[in-house]
């Protein structure tokens, strides 16, 4: 028995890579000599980076090569939707998901997006319910308040008191 760091020891072979016969304690005796290689599978690690969301526990975790990193750490993130596990900063690289195979060792970035609110102020208008609206960044705001106003028309909304701002649809 054999040990290497980061290795899990697989076996003997008659090959380097692997690729020849298996050796073992069953193995019969020939007629020549052979030459018996340890073959190892690599063991990778998988840490998570949470930017910013709740601590991840474990912080890492490692798994063999060509299995898939399994459960994931879940995280969260005040006024942020957590939209998964990213290989670069900043929402970039490629996502990494519980059947994400380990082939090579990882940080995973917490990928967040974040959350707006739409406040309503019927400017002497009829109240509003709900007062507020809370969106993911890139939704829709959906239907917005209608209110009333005795001898007025109502003409939209508007970012600015005055109506000279950005008209919200």
């Amino acid at each position: 028995v054999t040990t290497k760091e980061n290795n899990v020891f697989k076996g003997w072979n008659t090959k380097k890579n692997g690729s020849g016969s298996t050796i073992t304690e069953h193995t019969i005796v020939g007629d020549k000599d052979l030459n018996a290689y340890a073959i190892w599978n690599p063991i990778y690690t998988l840490t998570f980076n949470e930017d910013g969301g709740t601590a991840c526990n474990p912080k890492s975790f490692k798994k063999e090569s060509g299995e898939k990193w399994g459960t994931l750490c879940s995280t969260t993130k005040v006024g942020y939707a957590f939209k998964g596990w990213k290989t670069e900063k900043n929402g970039g690289g490629s996502t990494i998901t519980s059947n994400t195979t380990a082939n090579k060792s990882l940080t995973a970035y917490a990928h967040w997006n974040p959350y707006y609110t739409l406040t309503f102020e019927s400017n002497g208008g009829s109240n509003c319910s709900p007062k507020t609206i809370t969106k993911e960044k890139g939704e829709k705001w959906g239907t917005l308040c209608n209110p009333t106003r005795y001898n007025y028309v109502f003409k939209g909304w508007n970012t600015k008191k005055d109506g000279t701002g950005t008209v919200i649809t």
